[in-house]
């Protein structure tokens, strides 16, 4: 040790630091100050991958609403469905194109079954080879039965492509008329289909008839596809040995407006139909015999 070191002087010192701190040090009455290790960094957690935000709860279902709308929508349109209240439409098949009636002098096609045994259109005139002589025959010239008319053959004649069988009131005061029938022509069918377009003139006092004849020309049987009495429809079914055995059925569209009209004669069925709906039918036993169509 060095010998100027006054240690009375450094012992009165370090006694006044602890009277004056509480602790023993040398030097001025500022302790020292230690310096404590630095701090650690805290650890990070490792990053978090981000998470897409929550998807949002659905809105609660209000089915009462939903079911007063439905009936609403019943209600409105007479169909159950959810929304507004125009209902769902289901797209529909396009319509068939009419089907269009063959061109003059086209052959007809036979129905599955069936063959044709006479076609015309009328396109070529009066055409004796199908119709014959148009009456009187069988009728004898002369009066009608009843006295109203007098029969002409010159009242059946082809006029702009139609078949035309006409009334006429004469010079003399007298009305004539006439008919035609395949029967004249020795054309006839044993069962089977006859289908024609037709319309009839409405006139007081007249009636119309198209019907079908015995090829023996021997009355009855006979039907009467259409009879226009008063302007009205009737079919009627001839049979037996007397106009009493008849069974009339009226109906059918007006038939002073061009119609389509079908016979069908089965062996044990006969029934008409007037653009294609059913207007009479008859169950019967067989006709033997062959017929014509007037």
């Amino acid at each position: 040790m060095a010998d100027d070191v006054d240690w009375n002087a450094l012992a009165a010192q370090v006694m006044a630091n602890y009277e004056a701190t509480g602790s023993w040090y040398v030097g001025d009455a500022t302790p020292p100050v230690s310096q404590p290790d630095p701090v650690p960094e805290p650890e990070q957690p490792p990053p978090v991958a981000e998470q897409p935000p929550p998807a949002p709860e659905p809105a609660p279902v209000d089915w009462n609403a939903i079911a007063a709308q439905v009936l609403a929508n019943y209600e409105a349109t007479g169909s159950w469905y959810m929304g507004d209240a125009t209902p769902p439409v289901t797209p529909s098949d396009p319509a068939p194109e009419p089907e269009q009636p063959p061109a003059p002098g086209t052959p007809v096609e036979a129905r599955p079954g069936y063959t044709v045994v006479l076609s015309d259109d009328f396109s070529n005139g009066y055409d004796h080879s199908h119709w014959g002589d148009p009456f009187p025959l069988p009728y004898p010239n002369g009066p009608s039965s009843n006295g109203a008319y007098i029969w002409n053959p010159g009242d059946v004649n082809v006029r702009d492509g139609e078949m035309q069988v006409t009334m006429t009131h004469q010079a003399d005061g007298t009305w004539t008329t006439s008919g035609f029938n395949s029967f004249k022509a020795g054309v006839g069918i044993h069962y089977g289909t006859v289908d024609f377009d037709a319309r009839v003139e409405s006139a007081q006092g007249t009636t119309a008839a198209f019907l079908m004849w015995p090829m023996t020309d021997t009355w009855p049987p006979e039907i009467d596809i259409l009879e226009t009495p008063k302007g009205d429809a009737m079919h009627v079914l001839h049979w037996g040995n007397s106009s009493a055995d008849a069974d009339v059925i009226m109906g059918g569209p007006d038939p002073s407006d061009w119609h389509h009209y079908t016979l069908t004669w089965l062996p044990d069925l006969v029934k008409i139909e007037t653009d294609g709906q059913l207007v009479a039918q008859w169950d019967y036993n067989p006709l033997m015999c062959r017929w014509g169509s007037a």
